[in-house]
């Protein structure tokens, strides 16, 4: 008797990946994974220009518009991701995040999102709780992000959107 497992106990013993329900994510974990690599796309992007920002001196705040402008541009933004629209939230960016995330690549995150849910029935809706000012100009707007299952069931994200003075959103925070 041979101590070495024979290619046919191998697979018995352990069966290929896609064999596995254990092994692969489920689909509610994929959804949100996919709402996570855009968040971190925009969350990277700030920290990229604030970096900049430190080092440059040419870089200061412009003078604050309405509040008004900076709601409008956070709310656009938080449409844009219950819609699965890549383009519509990059135009929401200022333009120093912009610079530093391609629109191509919040699109085709977008696209996949998009094609995901509609595969597997889920929905979004978003509900805005509150805003604060910033003391150097802005806002700071509370989102609740909520997923709707085909089975009922909902799961619910908190999205911290950071607006500048020029009415554009300048940071995005999952929590």
């Amino acid at each position: 008797m041979s101590s070495i497992a024979t290619p046919e106990h191998q697979s018995a013993r352990y069966p290929p990946w896609p064999h596995h329900p254990w092994a692969r994510p489920t689909p509610r974990a994929l959804a949100w994974l996919l709402m996570a690599a855009l968040t971190l796309s925009a969350a990277v992007a700030t920290i990229m220009v604030a970096r900049a920002a430190a080092s440059s001196p040419r870089l200061a705040a412009p003078a604050a518009p309405p509040a008004a402008r900076e709601a409008r541009a956070a709310d656009t933004f938080i449409q844009s991701v219950v819609a699965n629209d890549g383009a519509l939230g990059w135009r929401q960016l200022c333009p120093s995040v912009q610079t530093h995330v391609p629109e191509a690549t919040v699109v085709q995150q977008a696209n996949t999102q998009r094609g995901y849910a509609a595969a597997h029935g889920l929905t979004l809706s978003a509900a805005f709780v509150g805003a604060r000012p910033q003391s150097h100009g802005g806002q700071i707007r509370l989102y609740v992000l909520t997923a709707h299952w085909p089975n009922g069931t909902t799961e619910q994200r908190t999205y911290t959107i950071l607006t500048a003075a020029p009415g554009c959103v300048s940071a995005v925070k999952n929590q």
